[in-house]
């Protein structure tokens, strides 16, 4: 991820943008498969574009942080959250997440979100594992399997 890029999309209204899609957009509640498709696709990719602009990244080969566990407090026995010296911020999410957990209506658009399920209520099990979870619940591995 490159600093310039990520700060010219947050200053650009990039999180604005993203946020008003997810909450204006209701085709997944209309009980219209047109409807449908105008908004699930846009707003999984722009639930996708959040959680990166969300997120930190940090001064590592594959651009991941380590974070620990650190003692603050001795006498009250406090833990925070920090960097591993190992892994350096380059881009701090902070200011995004800020955003996102001030905008009422988009946390609740995206608990709407957390709360659908199962994922594909038409499963063909010709084509599928026929497992049929909620996304919280999906399984790493199980999906389309080889057609006959």
């Amino acid at each position: 991820n490159h600093a310039e890029n990520y700060d010219a999309f947050v200053r650009g209204g990039a999180v604005e943008g993203l946020s008003n899609l997810l909450v204006t957009c209701h085709g997944l509640y209309d009980n219209n498969a047109y409807a449908d498709t105008q908004c699930y696709y846009p707003q999984m990719w722009a639930m996708a574009a959040l959680q990166n602009l969300a997120a930190s990244y940090c001064k590592t080969e594959t651009g991941h942080c380590d974070w620990e566990w650190k003692m603050v407090n001795e006498t009250d026995k406090h833990t925070t959250l920090v960097l591993s010296d190992d892994s350096p911020l380059k881009i701090d999410g902070e200011a995004v997440r800020l955003k996102i957990v001030n905008d009422e209506d988009l946390l609740d658009a995206l608990g709407n979100w957390l709360c659908q399920g199962p994922v594909d209520d038409n499963v063909d099990p010709n084509r599928v594992s026929g497992l049929n979870q909620f996304p919280s619940e999906a399984i790493l591995g199980h999906g389309y399997e080889e057609l006959p």
